[in-house]
C-alpha cells in the first residue's frame, strides 16, 4: 500500500464499486449520510485505487455509503484518495469496512474467510487468520465449517438464534442427517435454555437415528476404535462405501460423525452397517483361512447349510470331516446377517464348530453335497407339532378368567359406590373451589373434567371420598369392602349412619325361604308289622312283652 496518497477531487461518473464487496448498501445508512451532506457536515474522503481494467476509472475501497448519500443528492464529484492496491489489499479492505458498519455474525466471518481462501487469493486458513486478525487457524476451520450447514441452520445462525458452538456441533450431524440437525436447530432457536435444549434434543435424535458405539463387533476403546476394515472385506462394502463417497471406511477414533453426546453414538448410520458387514466378513474370511475353506465371493450364489441350527449341526460337521476334495471344494463360509448377540444360542453354536459366532457355513453345489453325505445327516427336520388350542385348565386360560373376574368386580365395586355417592352428594357445600379443597381434581383424574355440571362433581368428591375412607369411617377390620357384596351391606350401613335412604340399586336380594319337610316317625314294632302284611289284610299288632313279676 502506498504511504503517500494523493487527495483528488473525481467525477462520479468515473467510480465503480468494489469487485470484492460482500455485502449490499444500507438505504438507512445513505440516508443519514445524504442528510448530513445537505446539512453542510464534512465527511472525510473515500480511497480508490486506479481501474487496472479500464484506464481514467476508479475502484471505490472504502466509502461506498458516502458515494451513494453524493449521488441521492445528484452531487457530481467527491474527495478522494487515490491509492496503489493489490487485489488482496482490496478484499481485506471492504471486509474491514463491512465489518465496521455492524457487528458482523459467524456467517459473515465465513463468507468474509472464504473470499480470501479460494481463488484468485488461495491464501492458506493460517494466512487468512493473519489478515482477519484471528489468533490461529482453527478458528478459521471452525468457521469454514459452517458454510456446509443447510441454509436454514445458516439463517438461525446469522440472526443469532442459534449459537457458533451449538451450530459447530451440527455440522457433522447436518452432513448425514440434515432432517435431524434442522429439527434440533429448530428446537434451539425457539427456547431460551439454549444449552439444555440442544444437549437433550441432540441426544434424543442421535438416539434415534444415529447407531450406539457400543453395539459396534469391533474393539471401540475410548475413541470408537481405530479399526478399519482389511483389504479381504472391503469388496463386500464397496458399493455403500461408493455411496458414501469414499474408497475406504475410516476408523471411528477421531472422525468427525463420532459424537459425545450422551455416550458415543456414530452419526453416519450407513457407515457404520457397512462397517459391520465388512467386520462379520474379516472374521469369516480369518475362519476361512483358519478351517482351510473357501470364502464366498461377493455375488455368488450359495446355499446356506449350517447357521447355528441344531437340526442342521450334524450336517456341517459331516460336511466338515468328509474326505471327499470335490465336496470341500465347493463348501463356502459366508457373514452372517440380522443381530448377533453373545448369548444367543445359534451364535454360540457358531462359534463352537466354525471359530466365530459371525461366520456361517454354506455350499455352493447342494446336490453334489447331498449325494456326497449320508442320507440321515442330510434328510429335513421334522416339522413342529402343532400347537393345540387352549384348554380351560391351561394356566393361561385360567390367568385370563382371573382377570375377566377381576375386572367384572371393580366394575361392580364402582357402580355400587357411584349409586351411594348420589345419595351423599347433597352433604357436600355448593362451592367448586371448597370441592377442590377437599379433593383435588387430580385425584379424580378424568372424572372431574367429565362431569360439567356443579351437581355432577360433587358426585365425584363424594365417590373418591367414599373409596378411600369409607371403611375407616364404618371401622370395618375385614374384606368385605373389597368384595361387592360386602361392599353393598357396608354401603347400606353408612346410608343408615347419615340417616339417608337406601336405594333400590342397594338393595340386599331377599333370602330365599327354607322349605320345612315333615317326616313321619315309625317305631320299629310298626315297621315290622306293616312289613309282614298281607295285601287287603289290616297289619298285626305287634306283640308287647308282658311285664315280670
Amino acid at each position: 500500500m502506498s504511504d503517500t496518497p494523493a487527495l483528488q477531487r473525481l467525477p462520479l461518473k468515473q467510480l465503480s464499486n468494489n469487485p470484492w464487496q460482500l455485502w449490499p448498501l444500507d438505504p438507512d445508512h445513505v440516508a443519514d449520510l445524504a442528510a448530513e451532506v445537505a446539512a453542510g457536515a464534512p465527511l472525510p474522503p473515500i480511497v480508490v485505487r486506479p481501474d487496472p481494467q479500464a484506464k481514467g476509472r476508479y475502484q471505490i475501497a472504502v466509502g461506498h455509503h458516502r458515494v451513494a448519500a453524493r449521488l441521492q443528492l445528484h452531487l457530481a464529484d467527491v474527495d478522494a484518495e487515490v491509492r496503489d492496491l493489490t487485489d488482496l489489499e482490496m478484499a481485506r479492505l471492504a471486509i474491514a469496512e463491512n465489518f465496521k458498519r455492524r457487528v458482523p455474525s459467524a456467517i459473515d466471518k465465513a463468507h468474509a474467510l472464504q473470499r480470501l481462501t479460494a481463488p484468485p487469493f488461495n491464501l492458506s486458513q493460517a494466512q487468512a487468520a493473519g489478515q482477519l486478525g484471528y489468533a490461529n487457524k482453527a478458528t478459521v476451520s471452525h468457521l469454514l465449517r459452517l458454510l456446509s450447514l443447510p441454509a436454514p441452520l445458516q439463517a438461525h445462525v446469522h440472526s443469532g438464534a442459534l449459537p457458533e458452538r451449538l451450530a459447530r456441533g451440527l455440522v457433522s450431524v447436518a452432513r448425514s442427517l440434515p432432517q435431524v440437525a434442522q429439527t434440533v436447530a429448530e428446537q434451539v432457536a425457539k427456547s431460551d435454555e439454549k444449552e439444555s435444549t440442544f444437549d437433550d434434543a441432540l441426544a434424543k435424535a442421535v438416539r434415534k437415528y444415529g447407531r450406539p458405539m457400543w453395539d459396534a463387533p469391533w474393539p471401540t476403546g475410548r475413541g470408537g476404535g481405530a479399526w478399519t476394515p482389511p483389504a479381504a472385506a472391503l469388496p463386500y462394502v464397496a458399493d455403500a462405501a461408493q455411496k458414501l463417497g469414499l474408497t475406504t471406511l475410516p476408523a471411528c477414533q477421531g472422525c468427525e460423525f463420532h459424537l459425545t453426546v450422551h455416550g458415543h453414538h456414530c452419526a453416519r448410520p450407513a457407515c457404520f452397517d457397512a462397517k459391520v458387514v465388512a467386520w462379520r466378513w474379516a472374521q469369516a474370511a480369518q475362519a476361512a483361512q483358519t478351517l482351510g475353506l473357501t470364502l464366498a465371493a461377493p455375488g455368488e450364489a450359495v446355499k446356506l447349510i449350517f447357521d447355528g441350527a441344531p437340526d442342521d449341526k450334524r450336517r456341517a460337521e459331516a460336511a466338515l470331516k468328509s474326505k471327499d476334495v470335490f465336496t470341500r471344494e465347493h463348501l463356502r463360509l459366508v457373514a452372517v446377517t440380522g443381530k448377533v448377540r453373545d448369548y444367543d444360542f445359534d451364535a454360540r453354536a457358531r462359534a463352537d464348530l466354525l471359530g466365530s459366532r459371525f461366520v456361517a457355513l454354506a455350499t455352493a453345489d447342494w446336490p453334489a453335497l447331498k449325494k456326497a453325505l449320508p442320507a440321515a445327516v442330510t434328510a429335513q427336520a421334522a416339522p413342529p407339532p402343532e400347537k393345540k388350542p387352549l384348554t380351560p385348565t391351561h394356566p393361561d386360560q385360567q390367568w385370563k378368567a382371573q382377570q375377566a373376574v377381576l375386572k367384572a368386580n371393580q366394575a361392580e365395586r364402582t357402580r355400587l359406590i357411584t349409586v351411594a355417592a348420589e345419595v351423599l352428594a347433597p352433604l357436600l357445600p355448593d362451592h367448586e373451589p371448597l370441592l377442590k379443597l377437599i379433593v383435588p381434581p387430580w385425584m379424580t383424574r378424568d372424572a372431574w373434567k367429565a362431569a360439567k355440571s356443579l351437581k355432577a362433581r360433587k358426585v365425584v368428591v363424594m365417590a373418591d371420598l367414599l373409596d378411600e375412607n369409607g371403611a375407616d369411617l364404618l371401622d370395618t377390620k375385614d374384606q368385605r369392602w373389597n368384595t361387592p357384596d360386602g361392599l353393598r351391606a357396608a354401603l347400606v350401613a353408612l346410608l343408615g349412619l347419615f340417616k339417608k335412604p337406601v336405594p333400590a340399586a342397594l338393595r340386599l336380594p331377599p333370602e330365599p325361604k327354607k322349605v320345612e319337610t315333615i317326616r313321619r316317625v315309625v317305631s320299629k314294632p310298626e315297621k315290622a308289622g306293616a312289613a309282614r302284611a298281607k295285601p287287603g289284610r289290616p297289619p298285626r299288632k305287634a306283640k308287647v312283652p308282658k311285664a315280670r313279676r
